[in-house]
């Protein structure tokens, strides 16, 4: 009986080394630093106008007057992707239009030539169709502002 529960307790004893060297096998421990570094998204919004003499200008920071009904005026948005990192754009458009005794019009008086095979118009917001990268710009969201006849 002696020997059978010697052998029985070396079998025993021999699973367990099985069991805790299969555990450590399966089971391992480490330690690993990672870093994670984000870029910039900066967008910068240029608004240019073309002079009589064909040169590109920015646009002045005083409101454009005496602009006769039928007249267009130069007027060239566009977006430059200023950061570090690719992004979509959109844009919102807002007119204001003031008649010469001061009084508000209706936008509708001022049509935009809008590019529409590279802005799609969807809830009040022009979409750029393509991912602007770092230092690229959008094509002009328009070129000119006309005034109604």
């Amino acid at each position: 009986m002696k020997k059978r529960l010697a052998i029985a307790g070396v079998i025993a004893a021999v699973l367990a080394l099985c069991a805790l060297g299969t555990l450590a096998y399966f089971t391992a421990e480490g330690r690993a630093t990672n870093v994670i570094t984000t870029g910039t998204v900066e967008l910068t919004l240029h608004e240019m106008q073309q002079g009589a003499d064909g040169q590109l200008a920015e646009y002045p920071d005083e409101p454009i007057t005496g602009v006769m009904p039928g007249q267009s005026v130069s007027k060239i948005p566009y977006v430059e992707n200023s950061g570090s990192q690719p992004f979509y754009t959109r844009v919102k458009v807002a007119v204001t239009v003031t008649g010469a005794d001061g009084a508000p019009l209706s936008g509708d008086v001022v049509s935009l030539n809008v590019d529409a095979r590279q802005w799609l118009q969807k809830d009040g917001w022009y979409y750029y169709g393509r991912v602007l990268k770092a230092g690229e710009t959008t094509e002009p969201l328009f070129t000119a502002v006309a005034f109604s006849k």
